[in-house]
């Protein structure tokens, strides 16, 4: 192992992330087993905080856990092959994209129901509750 320096708190505080996001992880296999001190605390070391940093930005990308460990399972492997590397990030770029697409709608939709409602003095409800109260 290569020198176990960081506790939770700390490597959480390092990446940017929560002590709950560190468990998660490693529950879900992203992030490794740790070492425990002699009193049953995780050891962290350098390797797991690049790792964890690394799983935020990719996440903060909009790649999805599943694409995250395929992302991992290339950077652990002895040769990185560019191309599957790729083929992920071009997964994640489509759903970037629907997401935007989503939310321009999303946009347009709010935009518009918040102008209703400021133009609009109704007694029988808001149109931005009757919006959401919709079935679809």
């Amino acid at each position: 192992m290569d020198n176990p320096t960081l506790n939770i708190g700390t490597l959480a505080t390092l990446a940017k992330v929560n002590r709950e996001t560190i468990r998660f992880y490693q529950r879900n296999g992203l992030l490794g087993d740790t070492h425990r001190s002699a009193a049953g605390y995780r050891q962290f070391t350098q390797r797991d905080l690049q790792r964890v940093i690394f799983i935020r930005r990719a996440k903060d990308m909009g790649f999805s856990l599943a694409e995250i460990r395929e992302l991992l399972a290339v950077a652990d492997g002895e040769v990185v092959r560019c191309a599957e590397v790729r083929a992920v990030a071009r997964r994640a770029l489509t759903g970037v994209e629907s997401r935007l697409t989503q939310l321009r709608r999303f946009h347009r939709v709010l935009t518009a129901l918040v102008r209703q409602c400021r133009n609009t003095r109704r007694s029988n409800g808001c149109p931005i509750i009757d919006e959401l109260s919709k079935g679809n």
